[in-house]
């Protein structure tokens, strides 16, 4: 099989687009999102198959039906400098998606992400900031993308990159998913499709209840993921769960003084020589 890799970045539609292919007929994937096989096991996003000095390739392999490409989508990859290595290693050959969004809004998302699960307090998004200014694994950082790219151009060519924008996926999903097929020299099956969000980010009424349930659903993941029926048992459960816990999305507008600092740290100027095209958040 060839392989195909959705290597980022967090929170950038990484769920649907994973979504969109995996419903293509030469396109196997795994059963769930995010393997994170090939990540350091010091990265401090784990994961539920085991890492690279855990199990073999041919065990990660098994992962995938046969197709004509196998898809691993782990939007950590990318900020995992190590990870590019291991990859090539293994796969020299490998097709590598990266959909990049407007990194001000990204980072925005991350901490709505992080209120909703939970994991921090009610917070303001300039005290997020600040917090995360101390932290060994910065998402603010994880924004100036062309370092992390470049790492990957090391090992890989430009012909072997397709760069996408989360932009270009919302509002003109049927051109971006038209220019994946072409990359990856595939029959476009996307005219009319569905394109639902996968994986938005809610307002939770009970923050403490929804990070049970994220711990419940992992649980299920790992014990149950091979039952037969077990996506659709899944998906319903989701659904009824939504109901209970998610309101009306909450808004919590930016500063216009925190929006022009962030703006001014990823400038990243060699972000276009890097992709090879103009970023889609850059006027």
């Amino acid at each position: 099989m060839k392989s195909l890799f959705i290597i980022g970045a967090t929170k950038s539609g990484t769920t649907s687009l994973f979504k969109y292919l995996a419903e293509h007929k030469e396109i196997s994937s795994s059963l769930h999102k995010e393997i994170r096989y090939f990540l350091n096991k010091d990265f401090p996003a784990k994961t539920t198959f085991g890492n690279y000095d855990s199990k073999s390739i041919e065990e990660y392999l098994k992962l995938f039906p046969k197709s004509r490409y196998f898809l691993d989508a782990s939007p950590d990859y990318i900020h995992d400098l190590s990870s590019a290595e291991k990859i090539y290693e293994n796969f020299p050959d490998a097709k590598i998606i990266l959909i990049l969004r407007d990194p001000v809004e990204r980072i925005y998302s991350w901490y709505r992400f992080e209120l909703q699960n939970g994991e921090i307090g009610d917070i303001s998004f300039e005290e997020y900031l600040e917090i995360d200014k101390n932290s060994k694994f910065s998402r603010v950082e994880q924004g100036l993308y062309s370092k992390y790219i470049l790492k990957y151009l090391e090992y890989f060519p430009k012909e072997n990159f397709l760069t996408i924008f989360t932009k270009d996926l919302k509002e003109k999903p049927e051109n971006t998913l038209q220019e994946i097929c072409s990359f990856l020299e595939i029959e476009n099956i996307y005219l009319n499709y569905n394109f639902k969000i996968h994986n938005k980010t809610e307002t939770m009424r009970s923050p403490k209840l929804h990070l049970l349930f994220r711990n419940i659903k992992r649980f299920i993941r790992k014990n149950f993921r091979n039952m037969a029926g077990y996506e659709k048992i899944r998906d319903f459960i989701n659904r009824e769960y939504e109901k209970i816990n998610v309101k009306d999305e909450r808004k919590i507008p930016i500063s216009n003084k925190t929006y022009l600092e962030l703006q001014k740290y990823y400038s990243d100027e060699k972000l276009e020589r890097v992709i090879g095209k103009k970023p889609a958040w850059k006027k």
